[in-house]
């Protein structure tokens, strides 16, 4: 019995002293307690004090966003690009996003370059990253390339530069407000060297009656007008006592921005040679011909004239030139068997076959076939076969 109620105690002693071990061991790792707080959260709990740098609360949000400019005209093409300003300066996240209401009439990229692609009206819109419900706006108008006065790639025609000469330039030594960007095809050219660049007429097509006179323009040696060219030019339009035309203002002359070379023809105008069958009768211009007369029997070539530029006679016969607007070439023939010789006889005032002077064509003589002889200080002798 005795034996007994010891083991009964001594098994009561154990168990106390194990719930003392199993609270021990519980208090000392959380963990094992599912409602407890960890010690990660603990450490977060405290950098999350008021005053710790990490706190949520020293996030600088944005609080409104400013475009430079509210509207925006452009024409077609071009482009402009917006510039946007976060409020506060010093914002955490200051990153936008931009956007078009109507990518057809003006599209934008996402550094707020905006580019007018057709006529019409459009909203651009920069919003906040951090903050979406921050934006501005900026409407953009997209207008006809050109616009009044035309651009280098939508120029006016002549009749439009007529018609806007018509309502801004009125009365003599009127310009325009603005250089005219007018195209038009090249007519009247003339064709001899430094007189290019003036007294040019532009015609919608070669056979308008109607033309604008161009009275001087600055063009380098790529971009010379010639007939029959299409250029473009810009300059302003100028009332000269009632002549349109487009001149100059103050130091700004009319400047040709872009040729496209035409088609010219070429007519030959032989006597007495005939023409290589390779000769060409049209060309473009600017580029190079040639082409090769050959004498008839008894003849020689004396020149050739390539519109108002003479070419001197050169071995071979083959000649070289450039397509200057529609040219006619002139090749001089003489005849080679009708040479004058040298007469021995002494003028004595009586003979008729002697000619005083040098006018040999008043009595009927071809100056090209005749030798002048002159050995007297009074006087120029012509000997005759």
């Amino acid at each position: 019995m005795k034996n007994k109620k010891f083991f009964i105690l001594l098994s009561a002693l154990a168990l106390t002293l194990s719930a003392c071990n199993f609270g021990r061991s519980s208090s000392s790792n959380p963990s094992s307690n599912p409602g407890s707080t960890s010690s990660q959260d603990s450490a977060s709990s405290v950098s999350s004090a008021p005053g710790s740098s990490a706190s949520s609360n020293n996030v600088i949000a944005v609080t409104g966003i400013t475009l430079n400019k509210e509207t925006l005209t452009l024409e077609e093409t071009k482009s402009e690009t917006l510039t946007r300003t976060v409020i506060p300066s010093n914002a955490t996240n200051t990153s936008v996003t931009w956007s078009s209401s109507d990518n057809s009439v003006a599209t934008v990229s996402q550094l707020g370059k905006v580019t007018a692609v057709s006529v019409g009206t459009a909203t651009i819109t920069v919003t906040s990253v951090s903050n979406p419900s921050v934006s501005a706006q900026c409407i953009v108008t997209v207008t006809v390339e050109g616009g009044t006065y035309g651009s280098l790639n939508k120029p006016l025609t002549v009749a439009k530069a007529l018609l806007l000469a018509a309502e801004e330039v009125p009365n003599p030594n009127d310009y325009t407000l603005e250089p005219v960007y007018v195209r038009g095809y090249v007519s009247n050219a003339p064709t001899d060297k430094g007189s290019y660049a003036s007294g040019i007429y532009l015609k919608d097509s070669l056979v308008d009656s109607v033309s604008l006179l161009v009275y001087s323009v600055d063009h380098t040696a790529e971009k010379i007008p010639y007939q029959n060219d299409l250029i473009t030019l810009h300059g302003y339009i100028t009332n000269y006592n009632g002549q349109i035309e487009v001149a100059t203002k103050g130091t700004t002359k009319a400047e040709i921005d872009a040729v496209v070379r035409g088609t010219s023809t070429i007519t030959y105008s032989i006597k007495n040679a005939t023409l290589n069958a390779g000769a060409p009768v049209t060309g473009l211009n600017g580029s190079k011909i040639t082409f090769t007369p050959t004498p008839a029997v008894g003849y020689k070539v004396d020149s050739v004239l390539v519109g108002a530029e003479k070419i001197d006679p050169k071995e071979g016969g083959t000649y070289e030139a450039f397509v200057k607007g529609d040219t006619v070439v002139y090749v001089l023939t003489s005849d080679t068997d009708s040479v004058i010789e040298e007469d021995t006889m002494v003028y004595s005032g009586a003979t008729t076959n002697m000619v005083e002077g040098n006018n040999a064509a008043t009595v009927g003589l071809d100056p090209l076939m005749f030798t002048v002889i002159s050995d007297k200080p009074t006087g120029i002798y012509a000997g005759l076969n």
